[in-house]
C-alpha cells in the first residue's frame, strides 16, 4: 500500500467546525453566571430587588437587606433568604416599576 494513503486526511471544513466549537466552549465558560465572588456586597438596610424563586426568573420583588452573608431580605414584612446572585441593588425604589 502506498504510504501517502496511510496519512490521515481531514477535510478543511471539519477543522473549521471543530475550531468554532472550541471557541464557543471558551466563550460559554468565560461568561458563566455571575457568582457571589464577582458581585459587590450589599449593606444592611440597603434597598434591593430580590428574585421571586416561584416565578422562575421573571419577577423581582422590592425589599430591604436586613442580613449579610446569605442575605436575608425583608419583602412586605416577610423575611426571605437569597443568595447574592439573586439580588440586585436598587438605588431608587420609586423609579422601578413592578
Amino acid at each position: 500500500m502506498a504510504e501517502y494513503k496511510l496519512d490521515p486526511a481531514v477535510e478543511p471544513h471539519v477543522l473549521e467546525k471543530k475550531l468554532q466549537k472550541q471557541k464557543m466552549l471558551i466563550l460559554r465558560t468565560n461568561q458563566s453566571f455571575p457568582t457571589e465572588w464577582t458581585l459587590l456586597p450589599l449593606a444592611i438596610g440597603q434597598p434591593v430587588l430580590a428574585q421571586d424563586m416561584r416565578a422562575y426568573k421573571t419577577q423581582w420583588d422590592r425589599g430591604t437587606c436586613v442580613g449579610n452573608r446569605s442575605y436575608v431580605v425583608d419583602i412586605d414584612d416577610q423575611l426571605v433568604r437569597r443568595n447574592r446572585r439573586f439580588l440586585k441593588s436598587s438605588v431608587n425604589m420609586e423609579a422601578i416599576t413592578p
